[in-house]
């Protein structure tokens, strides 16, 4: 086997690895952040979105993208809950099709629905950014979307959807951290 094509089947399994898992990077939260303009956007604080809403009713209210939230995560009232016993509803609305970060402080599952269900994410798990725990990336057209955040433990958590532009993209990994 050639060594490109062993390295390169290598960074796809730990890719497909990442995107699969939700587990915490381990990382330290004292390193420089490398994505000032959502630190910025996350530290001028949270508004309290309205609570009880649900994927399966259409939504009374819709958070904007660029702004931070927090969601009270609820004991789940229906069978998609899974292992989880909690779960909060962010309805936001994406004002253009693209590429887009939803962050939130805490180490939980996050999902994002679209008109056709379930959209796929790729884990970006990202230190530095404190209070920022845990960031997933998603393609998403126009429109309303639906974001759940999910977990074994009642309590509130903080919730920022952004567009990832060219010029904030995460770091590539050094291949010696690889």
């Amino acid at each position: 086997m050639a060594p490109g094509f062993r390295r390169l089947a290598r960074v796809a399994l730990l890719a497909c690895a990442a995107s699969v898992s939700h587990a915490a990077s381990g990382a330290e939260e004292s390193a420089a952040c490398t994505l000032p303009d959502l630190a910025r956007t996350w530290h001028r604080g949270a508004e309290p979105a309205p609570e009880g809403a649900n994927r399966t009713e259409p939504p009374l209210w819709v958070g904007r993208t660029e702004s931070a939230y927090r969601i009270r995560l609820q004991p789940c009232r229906d069978s998609d809950c899974d292992k989880f016993g909690f779960r909060g509803w962010l309805p936001v609305d994406i004002p253009a099709p693209g590429r887009y970060r939803v962050a939130i402080d805490q180490m939980l599952w996050i999902d994002a629905f679209g008109t056709r269900g379930v959209l796929d994410g790729v884990l970006c798990e990202h230190a530095g950014c404190a209070p920022i725990r845990k960031i997933v990336q998603y393609d998403m057209p126009a429109g309303t979307h639906w974001i759940a955040l999910a977990g074994k433990l009642e309590g509130s958590v903080g919730v920022l959807v952004s567009r990832v532009t060219e010029t904030d993209r995460l770091p590539a990994t050094p291949p010696w951290q690889r």
